[in-house]
């Protein structure tokens, strides 16, 4: 064997305590519209939680060379300062939110998982049809 070749001999396995053997990834960043303004909701201690639905367009194909669109819905909730920069959100919003998957199990035994954003951006606002009167744009009278 020559100097430097390498043997078939497996690499030892981690030390107990070592940490994993995977590397730890868990990012996400998604871009969609808001399907319902966020929830707000003050929890013990005192931290604010928003929460709330988007709306993300996506395809598939189809086996015969067409692109079916559809819809994925991804649940987002923010803790304490995004909370607050939440509140101003409303239905029809599009954002982007970078943030984690969270996944936890309830008592029925279900799993479930949201993402709980870290940062977000608004990119769009939704056209306003509950402005006040005096907000509005004036209507132009039919003839």
């Amino acid at each position: 064997m020559k100097k430097h070749e390498k043997t078939d001999a497996a690499a030892p396995p981690p030390r107990r305590g070592a940490g994993p053997a995977i590397p730890e990834l868990n990012e996400v960043s998604v871009i969609g519209k808001l399907i319902n303004a966020p929830m707000m909701k003050e929890v013990k201690g005192g931290a604010k939680r928003a929460s709330f639905m988007l709306s993300v367009p996506m395809s598939y194909g189809n086996g015969e060379g067409k692109r079916i669109p559809d819809t994925a819905y991804v649940p987002v909730v923010g803790w304490r300062a995004i909370a607050q920069q939440c509140e101003d959100l409303r239905k029809g919003d599009t954002v982007q939110v970078d943030g984690r998957i969270k996944t936890w199990k309830s008592q029925d035994q279900k799993y479930h998982w949201e993402v709980e954003a870290r940062l977000f951006q608004v990119l769009d606002k939704a056209e306003d049809a509950e402005a006040p009167a005096e907000q509005r744009e004036p209507e132009t009278a039919a003839a």
